[in-house]
C-alpha cells in the first residue's frame, strides 16, 4: 500500500496523485506494471491510500544487497523493457524510471510503478513535434542529456536513456552517472560518451545545449562499456551504446532493445 500524505494540499500534488492513479489503473493489467486494487481516502479527506500488489523489495535494495546474478539482471532488464514497450505504444513516457520505482520479488517478477511524472508523448519518436513539458523531471542521475540541458519538448527516448542507466547500475552496483549538479552530470556524460556532434546537439532541441556544452572541454570517450562494467557481454555493451546516445533519435526504441536483449 502506498500512503500519499496531503494528496490534495495544492494543485501540483493533487494533479500528480491523480495522474499516478489514472495511469496505474489504465496500465495495471500488464504483467510488468503495478496493479491498483483500490484507492482509499482518509476520514479527514486529506490523505490517500493506494492499494497495490504486494512486492517484497525494489531494485534499489536488490542492487545494494549485491544479490543479483547475471540471469537475474537479464530477466529484470527484459521485464522493464516490456513495461516500457507497453506504455510507449500507448503514447506515454514514464519520465521517472529508476531502481526505486522498479519492484521485484524473490521469483524475479518485476513491476514498474510510480507514474506520478508520466506524460503523453508522440508514439512516433522520429516526430519533430514534441510535447511541451514542465521543468521538474525525476532524479538527475537517470535524466537524459536533453532533459538536463533544458529541453521542453522530448519523447519516449528519455525512458530508454533511463533504462540504460538502470541496467548499467545493476551490473556496476552503483549509478553509472552520479553527478552532484547538472553541470557535474554533463561533465560525466561527456567523459563517458565524448563531445557530441553539432547535429546531435541540435537534435536535442534543448535551450541551453550549445551554451553549456560549449563551456566544456572537447573530449573523446575515455573507456568502452566493456572496461567500465566488468561482466558486460558484447551484446550488453552494444545495447548500452545504443541507449546512451546524445541524439535521442539515435537511441533504440523499447521494441528494438527487446529484440536484442
Amino acid at each position: 500500500m502506498e500512503q500519499v500524505l496531503y494528496a490534495f494540499n495544492n494543485a501540483t500534488d493533487a494533479q500528480r496523485t491523480y495522474r499516478e492513479v489514472s495511469y496505474l489503473m489504465e496500465f495495471g493489467s500488464h504483467t510488468n506494471i503495478l496493479y491498483v486494487h483500490d484507492v482509499l481516502v482518509s476520514a479527514d479527506d486529506k490523505h490517500l491510500y493506494i492499494v497495490t500488489d504486494l512486492m517484497e523489495s525494489d531494485l534499489c535494495k536488490a542492487i545494494k544487497c549485491n544479490c543479483l546474478g547475471i540471469v537475474h539482471k537479464s530477466l529484470i532488464s527484459y521485464q522493464v523493457l516490456r513495461a516500457l514497450k507497453y506504455i510507449h505504444s500507448a503514447g506515454v513516457m514514464h519520465r521517472d524510471l529508476k531502481p526505486g520505482n522498479i519492484f521485484v520479488d524473490r521469483t524475479c517478477q518485476v513491476l514498474v510503478g510510480d507514474f506520478g511524472l508520466a506524460r503523453s508523448s508522440p508514439v512516433d519518436n522520429s516526430s519533430t513535434d514534441g510535447i511541451m513539458l514542465t521543468d521538474y523531471i525525476g532524479p538527475r542521475w537517470y535524466r537524459s542529456p536533453e532533459q538536463l540541458l533544458g529541453a521542453r519538448c522530448y519523447f519516449t527516448a528519455v525512458d530508454i536513456w533511463a533504462w540504460g542507466c538502470v541496467v548499467a547500475e545493476m551490473h556496476l552496483g552503483k549509478p553509472i552517472l552520479k553527478g552532484s549538479s547538472t553541470i557535474d552530470m554533463m561533465h560525466n556524460i561527456v567523459e563517458l560518451l565524448g563531445t557530441p556532434l553539432e547535429a546531435d546537439v541540435d537534435a536535442m532541441q534543448a535551450q541551453y545545449a550549445h551554451m553549456s556544452l560549449g563551456q566544456l572541454p572537447i573530449s573523446l570517450p575515455t573507456l568502452a562499456f566493456g572496461e567500465i562494467i566488468p561482466d558486460c557481454s558484447q551484446v550488453l555493451c552494444d545495447l548500452l551504446e545504443l541507449c546512451f546516445q546524445w541524439n535521442p533519435m539515435k537511441r533504440l526504441t523499447a521494441v528494438e532493445a527487446q529484440s536484442v536483449i
